[in-house]
């Protein structure tokens, strides 16, 4: 679990910030991520059978178009409350208490596997979802 009240603004992962309030025809610029870091930690983890679930709480821009892959490609989940203040937003506060307390109660498995097998000269050419842990037995 990991929480983010800030764009990480430093080492290897830096972001900087693309919001701009004054230009609205950025578009699909800012669909994608802004850089390869956070997809690469996010394969590394997988490797490692670990998950990253994602509580962001920042007043400001957060790009979620980068920082998103880390719970997307290890299935964890992402719960994002934009404009977050501990005093003055007090139905995320509230948001925040019941989806955490939710969170640590909940129930999950451990190394789950589905394993597909086939008939022999029938070979699996595509995997679709989000976790990238795959091994040919």
């Amino acid at each position: 679990s990991a929480f983010l009240t800030q764009l990480p603004n430093a080492g290897c992962g830096s972001l900087q910030s693309r919001d701009d309030p004054g230009n609205c025809t950025l578009g699909a610029k800012h669909l994608g991520s802004a850089m390869n870091f956070y997809k690469v930690l996010a394969l590394e983890f997988c490797g490692q059978q670990t998950g990253v679930d994602l509580f962001l709480l920042s007043q400001q821009y957060t790009d979620l178009a980068s920082i998103a892959c880390l719970s997307r490609y290890t299935c964890g989940s992402m719960y994002y409350y934009p404009a977050f203040h501990h005093i003055h937003s007090s139905a995320l506060v509230e948001k925040l208490h019941q989806e955490f307390q939710s969170y640590l109660t909940r129930s999950f498995g451990h190394e789950g596997m589905l394993r597909i097998r086939c008939t022999q000269g029938l070979i699996v050419d595509t995997f679709y979802g989000n976790s990238f842990l795959q091994s040919v037995q």
